[in-house]
């Protein structure tokens, strides 16, 4: 897969798109450390856990802005939060 940067394109292997989108992720405030990245010909793949929705609409937002990026598939779960009420009756 090529990247053009200037005039001349970049080529990445499918590790290195991984590890490009991991430290974009690495550097998103809104994606927790939780979520992983797979790379396969021309997709990445995102999986792990997060606490919030938002989170993980983040980490896919941040991975499509990557221009190597082809299709993204994510497979992100978002954790049901428990909320004070079963908190409170539980305790």
């Amino acid at each position: 897969m090529a990247l053009k940067v200037g005039r001349q394109p970049v080529e990445f292997s499918v590790p290195d798109i991984a590890a490009i989108v991991q430290q974009a992720l690495a550097a998103d405030a809104w994606v927790p450390k939780t979520v992983t990245v797979k790379a396969q010909a021309g997709s990445i793949i995102l999986e792990g856990q997060v606490a919030w929705n938002f989170q993980r609409d983040a980490a896919e937002r941040t991975t499509y802005d990557l221009r190597s990026v082809g299709k993204v598939h994510n497979n992100i779960v978002v954790e049901a939060q428990a909320r004070d009420r079963q908190v409170r009756g539980s305790v």
